[in-house]
């Protein structure tokens, strides 16, 4: 009986744990995506593989790790503090709203 409750009790354990891993990949591929948009939106016009104006691309970067490299973590603090000073993207390019990026 003990052990019938504890091999229920451990696949239930697992069950909730595989399916809150999936919720979060899917989470995640949601903010990719945006990311991915607002930067296709923005920058890439600029800051690609070919121009690679101010010597950096954001158009092959993996977004799926923002955070979790160290060798980027540079790039990122540049992107959004120029964002936040309104330097980037620079006049007469399209610009996001001064309030900020949505998700919605």
């Amino acid at each position: 009986m003990l052990r019938s409750y504890l091999l229920s009790s451990l696949f239930i354990g697992l069950g909730l744990f595989l399916s809150t891993q999936a919720l979060a990949q899917d989470g995640n591929q949601h903010s990719v995506d945006w990311q991915r948009s607002f930067l296709d939106q923005y920058c890439i016009a600029c800051h690609n593989d070919s121009t690679l104006t101010a010597n950096f691309t954001l158009q092959t970067i993996a977004l799926d790790q923002v955070g979790n490299r160290l060798d980027e973590i540079g790039i990122w603090e540049k992107v959004v503090l120029k964002l936040r000073a309104r330097e980037m993207p620079p006049p007469g390019m399209p610009r996001p709203d001064a309030e900020g990026p949505t998700t919605s």
